[in-house]
């Protein structure tokens, strides 16, 4: 079975793979010649706006994997931010 951070990581390839391709199209010519709603271009815009922050918290999520509550308060108080553990 997988671990959750085994789950995380495969989550991140997935979505990083998805992010890649509205990106392409996103940036590319189809866009410009698609038949779209300026409220489709918008709502488009908007899912890879979400997705992209979504791949930076699990991003952020892998990097605290493996530290300690310790470890975790001390760059909370290097950063001096007031962390809840």
């Amino acid at each position: 079975m997988d671990t959750a951070k085994e789950r995380v990581e495969q989550e991140l390839k997935e979505l990083s793979e998805k992010i890649t391709k509205l990106a392409s199209f996103l940036y590319g010519n189809k866009f410009l010649e698609a038949d779209l709603s300026c409220e489709m271009r918008y709502q488009m815009e908007e899912q890879f706006r979400l997705m992209c922050g979504y791949a930076s918290c699990l991003q952020r999520r892998l990097k605290l994997w493996g530290k300690t509550s310790a470890d975790l308060e001390r760059e909370c108080a290097n950063a001096k931010i007031g962390c809840v553990m």
